[in-house]
């Protein structure tokens, strides 16, 4: 009975340094790795030139690090005249475990956001936000009003994925050179992909088309991005951009790596095949013994 025991163990600890092995060289990589980027505003010139913008935050995890969280900065960068009112926010972070997630766009005064274990964007603050998109002397102006435009996105290597923007109580505001104010209400045209013509003044025809609540996932490659607001200006005067994109936000490629890779199997199949070869006299004699053993 004693020898039976003595072969079992000497058999499983063959078996066991053989699997050893074979997964200490497939391996290194056993772990998720993920992506995140945010910022909350940026525009560019006509011709394409770079205008004011807040530099993003972006954040990588390779699976062995702890959370990763960026705000960037979301002072503007350049000067700029279409934020009249509130405050730019942005964040990312990633997960060691292969999840990462982003908020961004513009709060209220003394908004912050704020990323939740779950990859819920919070955000607060208060008395609303204003972007102007045309102020011409004479005229009149157009504004844009919310109580804030925002964005999120969070995405998985297990292929969770969600994007989307929130644009609260959204209103067009125009003024005339004669003091009357217009308000229209686009709260109902806040769905995914909406987009809107804005009219000029004084028969100067569309001055600007939005693009509301633009969002996109992709579960080839886990990835899910969205854009609060983007704004199309037909005409520049007063206005230093020709295109403004608010609270954008990218989520992934967020990648699954296996404890034993397909890149892997030719390191472990070379890795059994030297284990078998050093152990092949052991095996044999192991063989022998459980044959005389019965």
């Amino acid at each position: 009975m004693t020898s039976r025991r003595n072969t079992a163990r000497n058999a499983a600890l063959a078996a066991g340094v053989c699997l050893a092995t074979i997964f200490g060289a497939a391996s290194p990589a056993m772990a998720d790795t993920s992506n995140a980027y945010a910022q909350a505003l940026s525009t560019t010139l006509v011709g394409g030139v770079l205008g004011a913008r807040t530099t993003p935050a972006q954040v990588a995890n390779d699976g062995t690090q702890p959370v990763q969280t960026s705000t960037g900065n979301p002072t503007l960068i350049g000067g700029q005249s279409i934020l009249k009112a509130g405050v730019l926010v942005q964040q990312a972070t990633a997960w060691p475990e292969g999840r990462d997630a982003a908020c961004a766009g513009v709060a209220g005064n003394g908004g912050v956001v704020a990323i939740g274990n779950d990859g819920t964007c919070t955000v607060s603050g208060s008395g609303g936000v204003s972007l102007e998109l045309l102020n011409v002397l004479g005229l009149g102006s157009v504004t844009l009003k919310a109580d804030a435009i925002t964005s999120e996105c969070y995405a998985t290597s297990l292929g969770d994925l969600r994007a989307k923007s929130t644009l609260a109580n959204l209103r067009l505001e125009t003024k005339t050179a004669l003091g009357t104010t217009t308000t229209t209400s686009l709260a109902g045209q806040t769905g995914p992909n909406t987009g809107v013509n804005v009219g000029g003044l004084l028969g100067l025809g569309n001055i600007a088309t939005l693009l509301i609540n633009e969002q996109h996932t992709d579960a080839t490659n886990n990835s899910a991005s969205a854009t609060a607001l983007r704004i199309g200006l037909l005409g520049t005067t007063g206005v230093l951009s020709s295109t403004v994109e608010v609270g954008k936000v990218m989520c992934g490629e967020t990648k699954y790596t296996p404890a034993l890779p397909v890149h892997g199997l030719p390191i472990a199949g070379g890795a059994l095949a030297v284990a078998m070869w050093f152990g092949r006299h052991r095996i044999k004699s192991l063989a022998t013994s459980l044959r005389g053993a019965r």
